[in-house]
């Protein structure tokens, strides 16, 4: 079915390019070639996601190493019409087959669908499995590879119902910004959180944390009644997968 449906986002990229290049007033002499120009992309979109094996991966678990093999499925297929202008041209009658303007909008126009396609599908899964009014607060100490491993494990793990409101982080340098959506902020800005929120739990992904520093936010936390997990050692050995 992810096969069917990425063939027809491909398909639907070039009539859309086609439109978009003329305006949305195709002229005569191209729409004459258009059903073998779309049979031609289809065949060789198909083959390319046979071969890169695209629609093989679990929709609902998309990754940006997905999103890669998808943008490079993508891009040998326009790689192949380009190589296909170029033999008609200078080989056969002198002529470009597809429009090089067409190549381009539909590589882009592709791209975006299948890649959006996903995120959706995603995104929908994650909501219908974890609706925000169900889930529980809960702030990350720490916005470093650790800490994005920790959010990540919570938004994919179906067994779990936490929503990450916040980081927390030392470095001024990463204070004020978004960690995938998610807001940084300085450790004077976790009382602040810990009295307006309902903070379910506070997860200390900072793996060399100094002692004192992690006993007194422990302190602090159990103030309001608020639990400390900690990660463990071993997600050193995964933060960069």
């Amino acid at each position: 079915m992810i096969f069917l449906i990425d063939l027809g986002i491909s398909l639907a990229a070039v009539v859309l390019a086609y439109l978009l290049r003329f305006n949305f007033d195709i002229p005569s002499s191209e729409l004459e070639p258009l059903p073998w120009i779309l049979l031609y992309i289809g065949t060789i979109r198909s083959i390319s996601f046979l071969i890169a094996r695209s629609y093989a991966g679990i929709i609902r678990y998309t990754s940006t190493g997905d999103a890669l093999r998808v943008f490079g499925t993508i891009l040998s297929g326009s790689l192949a019409f380009v190589l296909t202008n170029l033999v008609t041209f200078y080989f056969i009658d002198r002529f470009f087959f597809i429009p090089f303007s067409i190549i381009i909008i539909d590589f882009l126009a592709t791209s975006f669908g299948m890649i959006t396609f996903r995120l959706i599908v995603k995104l929908a899964y994650l909501e219908l499995n974890h609706p925000d009014r169900e889930r529980l607060n809960v702030v990350i100490y720490g916005a470093g590879e650790a800490g994005i491993v920790v959010k990540r494990t919570l938004d994919r793990d179906t067994s779990t119902h936490y929503k990450v409101i916040a980081y927390i982080d030392d470095y001024p340098g990463k204070q004020g910004k978004k960690l995938e959506g998610v807001d940084i902020l300085a450790p004077g800005k976790l009382e602040n959180i810990l009295a307006t929120k309902s903070v379910a739990q506070v997860i200390i992904a900072i793996l060399n944390m100094d002692k004192g520093k992690k006993q007194a936010l422990i302190e602090r936390c159990l103030l309001s009644n608020i639990k400390v997990l900690t990660v463990p050692p071993v997600m050193s050995l995964t933060r960069r997968s």
